[in-house]
Parts: C-alpha cells; structure tokens; sequence
C-alpha cells in the first residue's frame, strides 16, 4: 500500500547531522503548530465533514474487518462515520463537539 501522495519526508536524515565537540548531534525540529491554528484548523475539518455529508457519495463498501481485530478498533469507519454525522448511526456516536455545526 502507497499512499497516493506518495512516501512522506523523512523527519531527520544523515544531512541534519551535526558535530559539536565531536559528538553527533540532531537539531532539536518541533513539528507542533501553535495553538493559535486550532480555529482554522477546526473550521477546515467541519468544512470537510460537510462537503462529505452534502456530497451524497455512497461509502457504505466499508472493508470487511476480521472478528479478531474489531475489538482493537477505536475508531469508526468511513460509513459508520457518515451515518453518525447524519444522526442515523447505533453503533458509533459522535460527540458533540465533533459534530459539524448547523449551516
């Protein structure tokens, strides 16, 4: 499996290293975005979880997934997800704060 992006960008390669007092060293990189872009950030997901509810794709071909790992997921499937965002899911609810806001 490849995701259609392609590989994703190493986090550190060997050209990162550095040497100081003959010791190798990576630079300390923080890959966190401020709190500040939670807003956007939020407002992007509900964007998308609407576009996905408006759009009326089918998902219901969600994978088969084997007894012996269903106990191990903790998270919905695609279906199971748009079911719950339209209000008509039993086994998986969204909480409400996870819920698109009304247009």
């Amino acid at each position: 499996w490849h995701h259609r992006r392609g590989r994703p960008q190493a986090s550190a390669s060997l050209a990162d290293l550095c040497y100081d007092n003959e010791e190798p060293y990576y630079p300390r990189r923080r890959t966190v975005a401020p709190e500040t872009v939670l807003p956007d950030y939020l407002a992007a997901a509900d964007s998308i979880a609407q576009a996905c509810q408006n759009s009326g794709r089918d998902l219901s071909g969600d994978p088969p997934l084997p007894a012996r790992f269903a106990h191990l997921r903790w998270f919905p499937l695609p279906a199971e997800a748009m079911e719950a965002l339209r209000g008509r899911s039993e086994s998986f609810q969204i909480p409400t704060v996870l819920r698109p806001r009304a247009v």
